[in-house]
């Protein structure tokens, strides 16, 4: 309680010891609320005309920290928690627990470059992505089911950075930083005519704080747009990733307490995690192309097909898993534009499919080397939705947009090691998931907005299948429903700028992990969960236009009062407990300060209250507070070279914490300890050619 009076208080004194003669000189740091263009749910409007909880992360708030992990600047957004257990293993909740994900990205649907990046199985790679190939993020909270299809949790549309106008453009970058963490990365962009093309490799690899925690990641990452005509176009996107990262293993709290920075130990029935060499081998290779065409002014066309390759080896402590998961898909999408001026609107329709095969080979570990067969099954998936969305704009002042989709799913299953088994197939009755929403422009500076969705969420292949090796086709689908109200705007010519919403979720067949002694994964239905929340965006500018300086001061607070209701395991019952891994609240503050010097200088604080460990509510981890910041300094010269160099630290107040629990661990192993306090130093290139060169 003394921690969060003195963040208050600091925010306070922050606050008051600003002067008012500062403004914003570069737009690309302190983003103006009605200028940021949203292309989620196909709109391609501001955000204050979007009837949506939408949030748009900006290469300005990418470069807030240091230039090696998406996990600070999402972390920014109220409402949105990416966790990582131990270095390159990512977690993300949209509005909701991580109980679903002991690693990887579940309940989210992720689409890179406007194509899905999700597997067939529900999955998502994010650790696979390399932070220099990412050039701006939308992320969708809440069911977006009248386009994206199956997920509760909501929507992250991820896209490269953008070529530029300029004819040449070549990029180098390197950083290095405490535990030894070294990156470099590098780009070619070339722009001739109606051809946009873009190269970009990226290395990271760090020792990691904990024993047994190094990490490696090489990225290649291709994009191609070619204009064939002023009314069609053809984009290609490839990328290429290699990364391996040894896992630790979590710690009960006396180990946590005694020695945050030890692997798991071994114990009287297991060996330890360094012993088992435990850590996860993954390859990816994804490649996808999409064609547009505009047949006039108001009808338009967008096909997409796309493929997913991943080389999955994790040894663990109990043994080592083999899959080769292999996606292949399409999406289409017509677009219809109707009216004009005071009544005018916009039809989507079109369907996506995936199918998805994944041979799973498991064997025992016999000191990180495989030894004999445990298990030989073949996993195949088709998903597939349907969907159709209507936008209408009133007036200028009322949207309405109306949709919903139609979305089917059926899983085969052969165990090839018992010779005496049948494919055993399982799937589920389609489901039919609208979505609503209303949005009224108050004035030109502010606008409210309300909705509610329906989302169907089926089980992933790694939930059907966990790393116990039992196919569990009775696990049931999660579904919910969300109800949301908004208000977003700005004040005072765009100085002060907000974004307000409350919402409330009811899911129901809630799916949650469970962990055995030997730490493998199983999964439950859980009855259903209530999630009642509200979530605020404040920032303010300061101003007159001629200062010599800009200085922003932000604030996001996500408030999360989330329970389990009809939650009943056996004789305990769990009704009213506090949902699993959620925070109460998290709150984030930050200062930005840019000069026309080219110094600059960013502070951000974030403070997380205590998280329930397990479903009893018997076990909780403290409330925690973070400091980070960066300066640095930029300069051009002739007008095609750009300079930077910066430094920075983060976790300054050296907090004991864990960014990412084992929720409901066997023999309360629920803490992975996150790293102390680092600093980190860097440098950027860029040489642009002039235009007409």
């Amino acid at each position: 309680m003394a921690n969060s009076h003195a963040l208050w208080l600091a925010w306070v004194g922050l606050l008051s010891g600003t002067t008012g003669n500062a403004q914003s000189i570069q737009p690309d740091t302190a983003r103006v609320l009605e200028t940021v263009t949203v292309r989620a749910f196909d709109s391609n409007r501001d955000l204050l005309d979007i009837p949506a909880s939408v949030a748009v992360v900006s290469p300005a708030q990418l470069g807030r920290f240091a230039n090696v992990s998406l996990l600070p600047a999402v972390n920014m957004i109220p409402g949105v928690r990416m966790e990582e257990r131990s270095p390159g293993s990512f977690r993300l909740a949209i509005r909701g627990s991580s109980l679903r994900s002991p690693f990887g990205v579940r309940n989210v649907k992720v689409y890179w470059n406007e194509l899905p990046m999700t597997d067939a199985g529900g999955n998502t790679y994010l650790n696979q992505v390399d932070f220099n190939s990412v050039g701006q993020m939308e992320v969708v909270k809440g069911p977006g089911s009248s386009l994206y299809g199956a997920g509760t949790g909501g929507v992250l549309l991820i896209n490269s950075p953008s070529v530029g106008v300029r004819p040449l453009s070549v990029q180098a970058g390197f950083i290095a930083g405490s535990f030894g963490m070294t990156g470099y990365n590098g780009a070619f962009n070339s722009a001739r005519g109606g051809n946009r093309m873009s190269l970009q490799f990226g290395h990271l690899q760090a020792q990691g704080y904990r024993q047994h925690s190094a990490m490696t990641r090489d990225f290649f990452n291709w994009n191609h747009t070619v204009q064939l005509t002023d009314k069609e176009s053809l984009s290609l996107t490839a990328f290429y990733s290699d990364l391996h990262y040894d896992t630790p293993g979590a710690l009960t709290l006396a180990e946590y307490n005694n020695d945050p920075r030890q692997a798991r130990p071994a114990t009287s029935t297991l060996p330890s995690a360094e012993q088992q060499m435990a850590g996860v081998y993954q390859r990816t290779f994804y490649a996808g192309t999409s064609h547009y065409l505009a047949f006039n002014s108001r009808w338009s066309i967008r096909n997409g097909l796309y493929g997913n390759f991943v080389q999955f080896e994790n040894p663990a402590i109990r043994n080592i898993e083999h899959r080769l998961e292999q996606t292949i898909g399409g999406r289409s999408n017509t677009q219809y534009n109707f009216g004009a001026d005071r009544l005018k609107g916009q039809w989507n329709t079109g369907a996506e499919i995936q199918q998805g095969f994944s041979p799973i080979k498991t064997y025992a570990n016999a000191g990180g080397i495989p030894g004999p067969l445990q298990s030989d099954a073949e996993i195949g998936i088709l998903q597939y939705f349907l969907f159709s969305q209507v936008q209408l704009d009133v007036r200028h002042r009322i949207s309405i947009t109306a949709g919903a989709s139609y979305n089917g799913l059926r899983y085969r299953f052969l165990d090839l090691a018992n010779t005496a088994s049948k494919r055993q197939e399982s799937g589920y009755a389609p489901v039919l998931s609208p979505r609503l929403a209303l949005l009224y422009r108050i004035h030109d500076s502010h606008s409210a907005h309300a909705g509610i969705s329906n989302g169907f969420s089926p089980p992933t292949i790694a939930e059907i299948r966990p790393s116990t090796g039992v196919f569990t086709p009775g696990l049931l689908p999660e579904q919910g429903t969300n109800y949301e109200l908004g208000l977003r705007g700005s004040f005072s010519q765009m100085k002060i700028q907000y974004d307000l919403v409350a919402y409330d979720f009811r899911l129901r067949q809630a799916i949650v992990v469970r962990r055995d002694l030997s730490g493998a994964d199983y999964f439950v239905n859980a009855g259903g969960t209530i999630q009642r929340g509200a979530e605020l965006w404040l920032a303010w500018t300061a101003a007159p236009a001629t200062a010599s300086c800009s200085l922003k001061i932000w604030s996001s607070l996500a408030l999360q009062h989330y329970q389990f209701s009809e939650y009943v395991k056996g004789t305990a019952d769990y009704s009213g407990n506090p949902v699993t891994g959620v925070p109460s609240s998290i709150l984030s503050l930050g200062a930005d300060l840019t000069t026309k010097a080219g110094l600059y200088a960013r502070i951000t604080m974030g403070r997380t209250s205590a998280i329930t460990l397990n479903d009893a509510a018997s076990e909780s981890a403290a409330a925690y507070t973070l400091l980070g910041g960066r300066i640095g300094y930029q300069t051009t010269y002739a007008g095609t070279w750009l300079g930077e160099i910066f430094a920075g630290f983060d976790n300054l107040l050296d907090t004991r914490y864990s960014l990412g629990h084992d929720l409901n661990a066997a023999g309360n192993r629920y803490y992975n300890a996150a790293a102390g306090r680092s600093f980190f130093l860097g440098a950027n290139l860029k040489f642009s050619g002039r235009k007409g060169e």
